[in-house]
């Protein structure tokens, strides 16, 4: 009988195609090998805010032939965004689909062409649940969905139905496996409650749930990004604090989050439950990435980058560093124009010597006034303010300048 056997195994290895159903071996075949140790892996993310797009945003993107192309807004800190392995951000706006019907605040939609330059300058994966993904109700949410994976762009947040909802992809970056995963506080418009589906809100038994199956399905790293608290303050409130505090029990590895539209401090933790990094990191709010909100603390963002390392060994450590960035919003030659800086110090004094320009054709010449100056050079100073408030002393990050 075990001569019998042996041989019905190995008629299978020999004698089966690629297409083979697997065959568990049978009981009496030894264990395994000890598979190898992990290789070695390094990579960087970048998560950046919120990723807006009010009325004078698309009036501005708008060409002589009726397109719309949002490219030039993000020429200086392109070089930033694609040099990670991994970017991301918070599309806080529906896309239109076949329709021309753009509006921007209060409820926003937007060209589907702003997906276009977000692929263009780097971007990898958006988070699409917020308090304005139902500005156009369902439709809007289905032809976003259906723009975004037209354009093979990933996401996590809202979901055509409740299958897509409960599945849970992974991610290979480099050789480090990622599970995203997105939720909000809230809907500035409610969603039937049969419809909730439709949306990833904050729960904290399927955001458990999530990361467990995340982990199942073969997740090394669970990157959890949140939409909340309040617009405009610096600092989190209880509700941030405690959320944070339980997702961190829940093993979420880092978590990054959106919506007060300023920037909030970054702090460390050392994690628990089931993360597989020792100490981990809260992004309470990226603040504004690309928004037409010009005052002081809206247009100022951050480009957060991990810098994560697999050892041989399978353990994982990462140092966090960050670009400060400032969007300018000026007229020239009668239109106005959105250009997003790196808010360096000394930076203006180099892109002074390039020539500037602010349109994608390059023929609108763009020159910041000592005004625009000394703004970047706040928005510089106010962000190493809070960026720090809570002691997470990141590296400030010099930007991979753009060649001229």
């Amino acid at each position: 009988m075990l001569i019998m056997r042996t041989l019905a195994v190995l008629f299978l290895c020999f004698f089966t195609g690629p297409d083979a159903v697997y065959i568990k071996p049978l009981p009496y075949i030894p264990s395994p090998p000890v598979p190898s140790a992990p290789k070695s892996a390094n990579i960087q993310i970048a998560v950046v805010g919120d990723l807006m797009c009010h009325s004078s945003q698309f009036i501005f993107a708008k060409q002589t032939d009726g397109s719309y192309d949002f490219s030039s807004a993000y020429e200086y800190v392109k070089p930033v965004l694609q040099s990670a392995d991994l970017t991301i951000g918070n599309l806080e706006t529906t896309l239109a689909g076949e329709g021309t019907a753009y509006s921007g605040y209060p409820t926003f939609c937007t060209p589907n062409s702003y997906i276009d330059a977000l692929k263009d300058v780097g971007f990898d994966w958006l988070s699409t649940t917020n308090n304005h993904s139902y500005d156009k109700f369902e439709k809007g949410i289905r032809t976003t969905i259906k723009e975004l994976n037209k354009r093979q762009m990933p996401y996590h947040g809202t979901f055509e139905n409740i299958a897509q909802r409960d599945s849970i992809r992974v991610w290979d970056v480099k050789g480090i496996k990622l599970a995203l995963l997105a939720y909000t506080q809230f809907s500035n418009i409610p969603l039937p409650p049969e419809k909730r589906y439709l949306m990833n809100f904050i729960d904290l038994p399927q955001v458990e749930a999530d990361i467990k199956k995340a982990r199942k399905n073969g997740a090394e790293l669970v990157l959890v990004h949140y939409h909340w608290g309040d617009e405009y303050k610096r600092e989190p409130n209880p509700y941030q604090r405690d959320i944070t505090q339980k997702t961190i029990k829940l093993g979420a590895d880092f978590i990054m989050a959106g919506h007060p539209h300023v920037i909030e401090p970054l702090q460390k933790y050392k994690n628990t439950g089931n993360a597989q990094l020792d100490s981990g990191m809260i992004a309470y709010s990226l603040g504004n990435f690309f928004s037409a909100q010009a005052k002081r603390y809206t247009d100022a963002g951050i480009i957060l980058r991990l810098n994560i390392t697999k050892n041989e060994f399978g353990k994982f450590s990462f140092e966090p560093d960050y670009v400060p960035t400032w969007v300018y919003s000026g007229t020239v030659a009668g239109k106005r124009y959105y250009k997003i800086f790196p808010a360096e110090w000394g930076y203006h004094a180099w892109l002074d010597s390039l020539g500037m320009t602010a349109d994608r054709d390059k023929k609108v010449p763009l020159k910041l006034d000592g005004n625009h100056k000394a703004r970047m050079q706040q928005v510089a100073d106010d962000t190493k303010y809070i960026v720090e408030l809570y002691k997470a002393s990141p590296k400030f990050a010099k930007t991979n300048r753009p060649q001229q």
